[in-house]
């Protein structure tokens, strides 16, 4: 079966989001950390569940942890209608899991890691339920660098499927890569600054609320413009930055496989990102690299001395230049 624009809420999935592993989250019982939760256990309500209308696609198929569509929501908590998005987890469409060695697929070890080794022998249930416990723990961040979350739900496909999924605010706007692309040559080398440290400063907060991403790139990345300058102020309305998919978050401190506990996997990420998307230094020399780092770390630290994140070591160590001096 297609992925379906036919969707009926039958009702409310409340997991509990008190606690959430420090490692790789799995379905299957571990003896080395028997304590570790499962989301086996919870509850549901079919009170006040809304509904959703003129739905479209937006990234469906297959190999894909989650079905994507743009739809209309009508939800009795609320007034009117609000522009949603739905990720619907459904197994079958889920990429495939290497779980022995098959040497006919190449790099099948990379890919075994890759699939299973960091996220998990991944359901539908997990998804959600990892999801949910992620913008619970982020939810003084909702409308500002985070979308909304209205909920997870069960869903009824004509089939008779049922499937997970959750309701987020709908982000216009396009991801990081598409935005660099799309601007100009001399707008992006004079803002692009401003939008890295933005997405610096996000990431930040939600490691100090306790989480980490563990997806950080581009396609999470969500760039909206506004259409209109601030007519309050004579300064031009610069990109909002606001990062999605927690498909893949963590409790911090997270404990990665044969590594000490660590936030430096979205820091990493994000450094390396911010410079070969937004400067496209993928063909540069590392020396020219490492100076537009530089360069980007000491604007921040000018402009913005109080930044909490120039704060960390942690950012520090991957965005710092190294004592590197800039070329004039």
């Amino acid at each position: 079966m297609d992925p379906s624009l036919d969707f009926t809420i039958s009702r409310r999935i409340i997991f509990n989001t008190e606690v959430f592993p420090t490692t790789p989250a799995t379905i299957k019982y571990d003896p080395e950390n028997p304590e570790s939760p499962l989301p086996r256990n919870y509850e549901t309500s079919e009170i006040d569940v809304p509904t959703l209308i003129d739905a479209r696609p937006l990234e469906i198929g297959q190999d894909k942890w989650a079905q994507i569509y743009a739809c209309q929501m009508e939800d009795p908590r609320l007034e009117g209608q609000a522009d949603v998005v739905l990720k619907l987890y459904q197994e079958q469409y889920f990429p495939p899991r290497y779980d022995e060695e098959d040497y006919s697929i190449p790099n099948y070890e990379s890919e075994l890691q890759s699939r299973n080794g960091a996220t998990g022998e991944m359901t539908e249930e997990l998804l959600a339920w990892t999801e949910t416990w992620a913008y619970a723990r982020l939810q003084s961040l909702q409308g500002t660098c985070i979308p909304i979350f209205y909920g997870t739900y069960e869903f009824i496909l004509p089939d008779g499927e049922v499937s997970l999924g959750i309701i987020l605010s709908f982000v216009r706007g396009v991801d990081l890569q598409a935005y660099c692309h799309l601007v100009s040559r001399e707008e992006k080398m004079n803002n692009w600054h401003n939008v890295a440290r933005d997405i610096c400063v996000a990431i930040d907060k939600i490691h100090k609320l306790g989480v980490m991403h563990g997806d950080t790139r581009s396609d999470n990345i969500m760039i909206s413009t506004p259409s209109t300058d601030d007519p309050t102020t004579s300064e031009p309305c610069h990109p909002v930055v606001t990062i999605i998919d927690f498909a893949l978050s963590r409790s911090l401190p997270y404990r990665p496989p044969h590594h000490s506990p660590s936030a430096n996997e979205d820091i990493f990420a994000v450094s390396e990102m911010i410079l070969e998307v937004c400067c496209r230094t993928g063909r540069v020399d590392t020396h020219t690299r490492i100076v537009r780092r530089c360069e980007f770390y000491e604007e921040v630290k000018r402009r913005f001395p109080e930044d909490a994140w120039l704060q960390s070591p942690e950012w520090r160590d991957c965005i710092d230049c190294g004592g590197v001096v800039p070329v004039a």
